[in-house]
């Protein structure tokens, strides 16, 4: 599915969607189109290829760069001697620079170890925080139970109630049904909500119904797109998981976008900040969010913000699309929570 329309993805929860979407999130093999506004100026067209993990970040041309946050500005890059680090080379990019001029080479790239190493490294950072292979490994620990009970249920005689039919349990039972076993399914009918920003320096320019039509149209192809989100998960699912989404108004920031889009602060940070500071605008203003799904403790099961704009042009830094969490739960009324 193209891009068309949703510049940035932040992803809370999802715990049944990363089973379908797994880890990483991939640029493509043509990268991530974007460009960037250097300190002095100058604008430069950038590819970024990789995953969340991993990527690298090249000039049209093929000449490899690397973000420093200190200064917010991008430097040709070098390789280490061992060729297990890129470095920068203190060359700062320029519009219109002949890198070749500079003996900078096209392309270049790690070592595959070092680069499956730092890929790991990022992961388990990551994961500190999302703490997506601990949910997972919970929900195959809960349907191996769920299958260890239903083998147990099965070898009972035929004429006493198994535990999974007598919701009371008995003496000889262990109390608990098979269905309290039951790992949570990823399977029919879903519903998100994705959250719609733009900032007063940067409104929208594209009417939240067809964004609407982008998440729950069967066969839309609008801006080129090849099918909705829904069909996507529908397909990757094979059609057992229908995933709509509850598409809000565009909740209109107070500060400029540029408060948000820090380029010297990691993506989850300042995608943190714009989610919590959009969801106290629409609660104070009474949104409701009762029409989507919850798990068992009340957590909505997947939330989405698009913003308005062009992403920061910097992988990992700033208002770049990635999955992250909320550091606490945020009550949305009803019995509804973002993130727990």
């Amino acid at each position: 599915m193209k891009r068309g329309i949703a510049k940035a993805v932040f992803l809370v929860l999802a715990v049944w969607l990363a089973a379908i979407t797994g880890y990483a999130a991939p640029y493509g093999e043509e990268g991530e189109r974007t460009s960037y506004k250097q300190p002095d100026g100058s604008v430069i067209e950038l590819r970024i290829f990789g995953d969340e993990f991993y990527a690298v970040t090249e000039t049209l041309d093929g000449f490899v760069l690397i973000f420093d946050p200190a200064t917010k500005a991008y430097y040709y890059t070098q390789l280490s001697a061992t060729g297990d680090e890129a470095v920068s080379s203190g060359v700062m990019v320029r519009e219109g620079d002949d890198p070749e001029s500079f003996g900078f080479k096209k392309h270049i790239r790690i070592s595959k170890s070092a680069q499956r190493e730092k890929a790991k490294k990022r992961f388990e950072e990551y994961d500190k925080t999302v703490k997506q292979a601990e949910a997972w490994e919970k929900k195959k620990a809960k349907t191996r139970a769920h299958r260890l009970k239903k083998k147990q249920d099965s070898k009972k005689d035929s004429a006493q109630p198994s535990v999974a039919e007598n919701a009371e349990g008995d003496a000889s039972a262990t109390g608990e049904s098979v269905a309290e076993f039951a790992p949570p399914e990823t399977t029919g009918g879903k519903v998100g909500i994705t959250i719609l920003v733009d900032f007063p320096d940067e409104p929208s320019s594209i009417a939240s119904a067809e964004i609407d039509d982008y998440f729950n149209e069967p066969g839309y192809n609008g801006y080129s797109n090849n099918g909705s989100v829904f069909d996507y998960f529908y397909t990757q699912s094979s059609r057992k998981l229908r995933y709509n989404n509850v598409i809000t108004y565009y909740v209109r920031m107070q500060q400029p976008k540029s408060y948000y889009n820090d380029t010297s602060v990691d993506c989850g940070g300042c995608g943190r900040l714009l989610l919590n500071d959009a969801l106290d605008i629409l609660i104070a203003e009474g949104f409701d969010f009762s029409a989507c799904t919850t798990d068992g403790s009340g957590n909505i099961e997947a939330c989405n913000l698009l913003f308005a704009g062009a992403d920061s042009g910097v992988w990992s830094y700033g208002l770049w699309p990635h999955r992250w969490v909320l550091s606490s739960s945020r009550d949305v009324g009803g019995g509804r929570k973002i993130y727990d």
